[in-house]
């Protein structure tokens, strides 16, 4: 089978864990006005190349990329050409590389996806933005697909990596971060959170192809930008997590406290500890506190 190549990185250091050989895809169905590879969207363009090629083109990397990196497939958007992909990272799975596909997941869940899905050790998902409208004006197309897609790899606990290119005046309201992060909390899979600067390196790319860039004005965000953005996101996360574990504290406490004066049989207070330990694997992995909170009521409310 062949693939639509455009081009190709030999030790990418930003896309994934450890080093990466990245290949950019042909073809994009978005239309996203801030795309520094503006040239990747015609799906018959670049260059053709076979499985067998690409493979034999990876595997002289192989010594610089394992264990602890891989292969990323970017674009473009991979997953037009999901059916080469899947052989593909077929191919690389007998060599024990590890796969990643940078992606907007803005697909239906067909078979071919899903098989691609399961071929994949990890996706680095890029949120466009989680207001629907801006999304649909920034890229042409609803945000509902991606989200949709997150919600998958969640589901099925498939490892991701959330991206957000920051664009001002566009990406970077308050209230929009903090809805996306509502978003991250109801996913049980996300390794990383990503703020990604605007820029317009890929401008002159767009002038080559004869087309207007349509963010001349958009300034650049400064490094104040991208922290107060990622402060928005980062506080919300510790926040859960102090509140998470202050509540295990004063458990403790408490138990500590019946043992000490109110004589409870070892085994009695074993069997409540453990209950408390899956209570908070609840609290952790499903995103919800009823549980937990019910487990506290009853204890000492009965």
């Amino acid at each position: 089978m062949e693939g639509r190549i455009h081009s190709f990185e030999s030790l990418g250091a930003v896309d994934g864990p450890g080093i990466r050989f990245i290949i950019f895809m042909q073809g994009c169905s978005l239309k996203c006005k801030y795309c520094q590879n503006r040239d990747t969207w015609d799906l018959h363009g670049g260059q053709s190349y076979t499985t067998k090629e690409l493979v034999d083109k990876i595997l002289r990397y192989k010594n610089f990329i394992t264990p602890n990196g891989g292969v990323t497939i970017s674009g473009g958007e991979p997953l037009l050409q999901s059916k080469f992909l899947i052989e593909l990272f077929t191919e690389l799975k007998k060599y024990n590389i590890h796969t990643c596909i940078d992606t907007s997941g803005s697909f239906d869940l067909n078979n071919d996806i899903k098989n691609l899905i399961n071929l994949t050790d990890l996706f680095l998902l890029d949120i466009k933005c989680i207001n629907d409208e801006k999304a649909i004006n920034l890229t042409g197309i609803s945000n509902k697909k991606e989200l949709a897609f997150a919600t998958y790899l969640s589901d099925i606990n498939k490892p991701m990596w959330i991206r957000q290119v920051l664009v001002p005046d566009i990406t970077d309201d308050k209230s929009d971060l903090l809805e996306l992060k509502k978003f991250i909390f109801t996913l049980h899979s996300v390794e990383k959170v990503e703020i990604l600067p605007y820029h317009n390196l890929g401008k002159f790319k767009w002038e080559n192809l004869g087309c207007k860039y349509e963010l001349e004005s958009t300034r650049i965000p400064n490094y104040d930008d991208v922290k107060k953005a990622k402060e928005i996101l980062r506080n919300i996360k510790i926040s859960k997590f102090n509140l998470t574990y202050f509540i295990f504290l004063l458990f403790f406490l408490f138990y500590l406290y019946f043992e000490l004066h109110n004589h409870i049989h070892i085994y009695n207070m074993n069997l409540i500890s453990l209950h408390l330990v899956i209570q908070l694997y609840l609290y952790k992995h499903l995103k919800s506190s009823h549980s937990f909170l019910d487990f506290l009521l009853k204890l000492y409310f009965p």
